[in-house]
């Protein structure tokens, strides 16, 4: 089945050769079916005449199906290479959420936007508690259902506006940019959106007969007006998060600059 597959791919691929291949095609089948034609009519034309009715009416066949069989397939794969190119630099390939390498150059956009506007975002860094005793015992690919799933809800609790991100293993991001001007408001906005994030992984994720649980670790690190760094962020996050598994995981901390 599998090989069935990779031989219909490779023959629906059209390449610039094969494309002008279908063009010569077309316009000698064109030309030829004209030629036939004019051969075929009862009267005789003069010869300037006919080159105008065969260069007019190859033009005319011709154009629309060279577009359709050749000119139209021909972009659309120039298309759909280079969506699999960003996809393969920009997106996580199990989650389809954006890497790491996007992820930073949303942040510094999100921080620029939060220091011209002095408002506060986030930035909230989630671990998963258990995630590698499911792998462990379960597999790899019991692994991965539960990381597709569990980036499928983090989608599904946050605004459009609101970045999510796999950065590796079983670490997600959650980029916030706008929050409120107050930091007292701000951060009981935060409090409540990491327990609406904990409250939707907490629910049972299917597996070939199996039943596994999820919780999450997150750390928080508020974002101001400040001058950061995104690695200086993460790290900061990534510290309150192991605060948050210090304390018993499935914990919301905070990363407290003193």
């Amino acid at each position: 089945m599998c090989d069935q597959t990779k031989v219909n791919i490779s023959m629906n691929k059209i390449t610039p050769s094969i494309a002008i291949i279908r063009i010569g095609t077309i316009i000698a089948v064109v030309e030829l079916l004209i030629m036939l034609l004019i051969g075929n009519a009862p009267y005789r034309f003069s010869l300037f005449l006919q080159a105008t009715i065969d260069t007019v009416l190859v033009l005319m066949i011709s154009i629309p199906f060279i577009h359709i069989w050749a000119i139209k397939p021909l972009l659309q794969e120039q298309i759909n290479a280079v969506k699999k190119a960003n996809e393969k630099a920009f997106l996580d390939p199990l989650t389809k959420l954006p890497n790491r390498l996007i992820l930073s150059d949303y942040m510094q956009r999100y921080i620029a936007g939060i220091r011209r506007h002095e408002i506060y975002g986030a930035v909230l860094l989630l671990d998963l508690d258990n995630f590698k005793y499911i792998n462990d015992n379960f597999g790899h690919e019991a692994g991965d259902k539960v990381l597709i799933e569990v980036g499928r809800r983090l989608k599904s609790v946050t605004r459009p506006e609101d970045v999510i991100s796999r950065i590796g293993g079983d670490e997600f991001v959650v980029l916030i940019g706008r929050l409120d001007v107050d930091k007292h408001t701000a951060r009981n906005k935060l409090l409540g959106i990491a327990n609406k994030l904990q409250n939707v992984l907490s629910g049972n994720i299917e597996y070939k007969n199996h039943l596994f649980t999820t919780h999450a670790s997150i750390g928080i690190r508020l974002l101001d007006s400040d001058n950061l760094e995104v690695e200086t962020v993460l790290r900061d996050a990534d510290q309150a998060m192991y605060q948050a598994k210090d304390s018993g995981k499935n914990n919301a901390v905070f990363f407290e600059n003193n």
